[in-house]
């Protein structure tokens, strides 16, 4: 049997659970639903109607300070190893986010960096 993967709705409020005790490993639970094609513009959406887990996630990732770590700015998200690095550009916050929480994702399940080879 498979792990079961989360959906959109799930990964987009990952972010109500940060400081507690699953919020890592929520998010890395998360990556296996990143595998499913559309499911980053899926969270996209989620996070467009609720505006404010976008403010929580750009919250949170402002407030760390551990490197290597994905990153994002506004409608920017990329890796950050003391340098800024993959960055992309995306139409609005939420898709940014979205991005944010696949790399971060990718990062903590597997120490994947996702874009490096673009």
């Amino acid at each position: 049997m498979s792990p079961a993967r989360m959906g959109a709705d799930e990964v987009a409020a990952i972010v109500d659970a940060r400081g507690g005790p699953d919020f890592i490993t929520l998010l890395r639970a998360a990556r296996l639903s990143f595998d499913r094609p559309g499911f980053e513009d899926d969270v996209a959406a989620r996070l467009r109607a609720a505006p404010r887990l976008v403010q929580a996630w750009d919250l949170w990732c402002g407030d760390q300070r551990w490197t290597p770590s994905a990153y994002v700015n506004g409608t920017e998200a990329g890796w950050y190893d003391g340098t800024r690095h993959f960055a992309t550009q995306h139409p609005d916050e939420a898709s940014a986010t979205a991005d944010f929480i696949h790399r971060l994702a990718a990062w903590l399940d597997d120490r994947t960096v996702l874009h490096a080879d673009e």
